[in-house]
């Protein structure tokens, strides 16, 4: 009878140890994968943040190299003004020393016009006074 209660006691300390085995085996293999499912949905999640982020990122290149195009075509804008402006000036300034240049032609052709009409007259003085020396001596 006490061989049967030993026997009995043996088992139970030998089931309980198995138990206690597996608990722990089953235990440590649910771990493991709970872990591990956590491990990859922690890294599925940073690579959303990730691409998130590139996304954010791209976003923002794209907004500051919208306002920096906005930018360079105002500037460029306002550069082509400034030259149409010193272009019309340029032209204007053309324009007045021609119109210089023409009226200082026309001055010296009126210059020589003159000068010639004074050597003429000068000369027709001179015929109209030899004239009168002519008829002075005659009377």
């Amino acid at each position: 009878m006490y061989t049967t209660i030993l026997v009995a006691c043996i088992s139970a300390i030998a089931a309980i140890g198995i138990y206690v085995v597996v608990t722990n085996l089953v235990t440590k293999n649910s771990i493991r994968k709970r872990r591990e499912a956590a491990l990859k949905e922690a890294e599925a999640e940073g690579e959303m943040i990730k691409k998130e982020r590139i996304l954010q990122a791209k976003e923002k290149f794209i907004q500051l190299k919208s306002e920096y195009d906005r930018q360079v075509n105002e500037r460029n804008q306002k550069i082509a003004q400034s030259e149409q402006r010193a272009k019309q000036i340029e032209n204007n300034l053309q324009n007045q020393q021609r119109d210089l240049e023409n009226k200082l032609r026309e001055n010296d052709r009126l210059k020589e016009q003159m000068q010639n009409q004074l050597q003429i007259l000068e000369h027709k003085k001179e015929e109209v006074d030899q004239m009168m020396r002519e008829q002075n001596v005659r009377l």
